[in-house]
């Protein structure tokens, strides 16, 4: 009897052991079948929106631009195909539109169900440099594209950098083009540009900028580039008073003298002004 019933208890015990043992593993597992099937619902909702016409592109506003064309902005950002707007990503594109030489900045933004906004801030060209090649510049001196024919008629050129010395040393030529970009500035709002007009200005030995006017060749130093150009006003006053020109024209640094090859007709004088 006493045997019957250690078995019955036994048998209870293990029962509930199973039981207990089950509770156990329901609780822990639950969560984890829960999050299982969640991603599952997600994946496969996620697959689906994807696909769904619903999130297709639509409409593409793009900002005006002068030097990149919509085709060209549309093929960087791959938006020249059919796309799925939850497919798109926004800063890859961005990352894209700057690899164009003529972008300085881009910005994209993405508007549900169905539209891409591109806003494209192009490079100012300030000037046409001579490294070897023709390239135009910014107005940070960095050249950044070559230039087509149409650059090398509206922008100042600016002639003399050696391409080797702007690959040894990028960040001093570049302030030697700022240099020559300013100077080029200040001539274009002196009396004499009327007259006559800047032909290109020179970058010598050192950073010693020169500009040349038609024939004549000035000699302007590396600083108190107003001052020199009002003592060279001067100097071409006295010149045409005397009907003559200059072949070359040296002006010291302080702007107080100048030392000038002058020329009338096919004779040539040499003198001091």
């Amino acid at each position: 009897m006493r045997r019957n019933t250690y078995k019955r208890h036994a048998l209870r015990s293990a029962r509930s052991l199973a039981l207990a043992a089950g509770a156990t593993l329901s609780r822990v597992w639950r969560p984890v079948l829960v999050l299982l099937l969640v991603a599952t619902l997600y994946q496969v909702g996620s697959g689906l929106l994807k696909r769904s016409h619903h999130f297709a592109v639509r409409k593409i506003d793009v900002n005006e631009t002068q030097r990149v064309t919509r085709e060209e902005l549309l093929s960087l950002t791959h938006l020249d195909i059919p796309q799925n707007l939850l497919n798109f990503d926004a800063r890859t594109a961005e990352s894209a539109l700057s690899e164009h030489p003529w972008v300085a900045s881009a910005q994209v933004d993405v508007r549900l169900p169905g539209t891409v906004s591109i806003q494209i801030t192009e490079r100012q060209p300030a000037a046409v440099v001579s490294l070897g090649s023709l390239y135009v510049v910014d107005g940070s001196g960095e050249p950044f594209v070559r230039a087509l024919p149409g650059d090398v008629e509206s922008l100042p050129l600016i002639t003399g950098i050696d391409r080797v010395a702007y690959e040894e040393n990028p960040q001093l030529i570049k302030s030697w083009v700022r240099n020559a970009l300013a100077l080029g500035r200040l001539y274009g709002h002196s009396p004499l540009a009327e007259n006559r007009p800047l032909g290109n200005v020179n970058i010598s030995e050192g950073g010693r900028m020169e500009l040349m006017l038609d024939r004549t060749r000035i000699v302007m130093g590396y600083e108190s580039f107003p001052l020199k150009l009002e003592r060279l006003a001067r100097i071409y006053d006295d010149l045409s008073k005397r009907k003559s020109d200059a072949a070359w024209i040296l002006l010291d640094e302080e702007a107080e003298r100048a030392v000038v090859k002058e020329i009338a007709g096919k004779r040539s004088v040499m003198g001091s002004l």
